[in-house]
């Protein structure tokens, strides 16, 4: 018997995998254009035509999806040398100054600059943004914590200006 934790995956079994992940992505994205149109869901609702999910999907969100983070291989990442990491801060930094959000960056160290920009802008996962950094998945839950304390004491900052 094969030892999946140790072994990678065929062509045939990521295949297989893949199909298992699309069919329930569909799934989600039918119940999530139900409920964006406000109608009524039930678990068993299939009933919503291919062209509302070809509309909502312009971009191949599941395919999307599944190749970036699903059936990406964890092992592949490196580390973040010093001058990548302080370019991808200073590539958010342009992202906030340019819309307008530079006033909850600001308050933020470097490394939870690194976490918001990997986790939320490039919808890195936990373990992989761990390995990015070379640090531990607690590590990256902490600043995680942190940024989002720092980010609702600004917006109850903005909400007293109001």
């Amino acid at each position: 018997m094969k030892d999946y934790l140790k072994e990678n995956l065929t062509d045939d079994e990521k295949a297989y995998v893949y199909g298992i992940i699309k069919k329930t992505a569909l799934k989600y994205m039918k119940k999530f254009i139900l409920l964006k149109e406000r109608e009524t869901v039930s678990l068993d609702n299939e009933n919503i035509s291919d062209e509302k999910i070809t509309v909502y999907d312009n971009y191949n969100f599941v395919d999307k999806v599944l190749e970036t983070k699903i059936l990406k291989d964890i092992s592949d990442l490196k580390p973040y040398s010093q001058y990548e990491k302080e370019r991808l801060v200073n590539m958010l930094e342009n992202i906030a100054l340019n819309s307008g959000l530079n006033r909850f960056i600001v308050p933020l160290t470097f490394n939870e600059k690194l976490v918001v920009l990997l986790l939320y802008l490039e919808n890195y996962q936990v373990n992989e943004v761990a390995v990015l950094l070379g640090v531990n998945r607690k590590t990256i839950w902490q600043r995680d914590r942190s940024i989002k304390n720092k980010i609702k004491k600004i917006k109850e900052e903005v909400e007293n200006e109001k």
